[in-house]
């Protein structure tokens, strides 16, 4: 028998939900003559199988068609001067440090439906970390960027962007990695040493995850569609502890 532990995060919403929800998600609300998610994502299919210059200019276009909206969050939740300076330093800090956490332990699979905003502290809470370990990496198209920095997640941080108190906090979080890395490779390492199948993904797992993916307005991807691989994967530690070195560092970032 398998079992699990499951907590409710009370007082969140998705970050998808807030941005594209239909009818009233805030890129309709503040920018309605753009293009709505869905003609984005068939614009930009379009093009996969052109050549790279038509697949940048239809990512161009597209990116010209949506406008970036999350920055209305804190106007809408936060009233107060004090309070949205106070949530717009706590929401950074919790991008920050979830992504240089995500990127250590190869987290992958982070849709807009993946990632909970808390209405209350204005962080970043992560759900479904079913994908670990650098297994989108495996995907037919993988994941190669080390962790969601889109251009909506970006406009939440103000006018410094992803400079000033995110990259600071970035660094932080790298830091003090670094500094118990053998403390958290013991940890990591009982996945090496027992693996589980949970944290396996075979081919044929990855091409219908990868399906689902492409389905509809990224989509929340089935829990049991990845739940059983039998392939080997490049053990955990080794990966991890390669990221909390620096031997590996991606620095690619999504628009």
């Amino acid at each position: 028998q398998k079992s699990g532990v499951l907590e409710w995060c009370d007082g969140t919403i998705t970050f998808g939900d807030y941005l594209t929800k239909i009818p009233d998600g805030a890129h309709s609300r503040y920018h309605s003559e753009d293009w709505a998610a869905m003609d984005c994502r068939r614009h930009i299919h379009k093009a996969t199988n052109a050549g790279k210059d038509e697949r940048k200019r239809a990512f161009i276009q597209t990116c010209s068609k949506l406008k970036p909206v999350f920055r209305y969050f804190f106007y809408e939740y936060y009233n107060k001067p004090s309070v949205w300076h106070g949530k717009k330093q706590a929401y950074a800090r919790s991008v920050a440090s979830s992504s240089i956490v995500g990127y250590i332990v190869g987290l992958g699979d982070r849709h807009v439906q993946n990632i909970l905003i808390d209405t209350q502290t204005a962080e970043f809470i992560h759900i479904d970390l079913g994908v670990a370990f650098d297994q989108g990496k495996m995907l037919p198209i993988p994941e190669t960027i080390p962790f969601r920095l889109t251009r909506d997640v970006i406009d939440g941080l103000g006018i410094c962007g992803t400079q000033g108190l995110f990259k600071k906090s970035c660094e932080i979080t790298l830091e003090l990695m670094r500094r118990y890395a053998d403390t958290l490779i013991t940890i990591i390492e009982v996945f090496l040493y027992d693996p589980l199948y949970q944290w396996q993904l075979s081919p044929q797992k990855a091409l219908q995850l990868q399906q689902q993916f492409d389905k509809t307005n990224d989509s929340v991807a089935s829990s049991s569609s990845r739940a059983s691989g039998k392939t080997s994967m490049q053990p955990a530690s080794s990966s991890t502890s390669s990221s909390i070195v620096g031997e590996s560092v991606t620095t690619g970032l999504t628009n």
